[in-house]
């Protein structure tokens, strides 16, 4: 689910399911923010929330995503 606060910033909320090397399933949230810089650049924040014990508790990210 997303929301577009303007033209160029927005938000995010999101299920990820995650396998990892043993081969176990592992949900988290994530949620986030992204703000276009031009028409082919964006920057984005955000975090991700385990929502089960195996899973890593909390995870902050941020990238710059590139468009050619």
């Amino acid at each position: 689910m997303g929301y577009d606060k303007d033209v160029d910033t927005g938000g995010y909320v999101e299920y990820i399911g995650a396998w990892d090397l043993n081969d176990d399933y592992i949900p988290y949230g994530s949620f986030g923010f992204t703000h276009k810089i031009s028409a082919n650049t964006q920057w984005d924040i955000g975090s991700e929330v385990a929502l089960d014990n195996p899973g890593q508790d909390f995870e902050i990210f941020f990238g710059l995503i590139q468009r050619d």
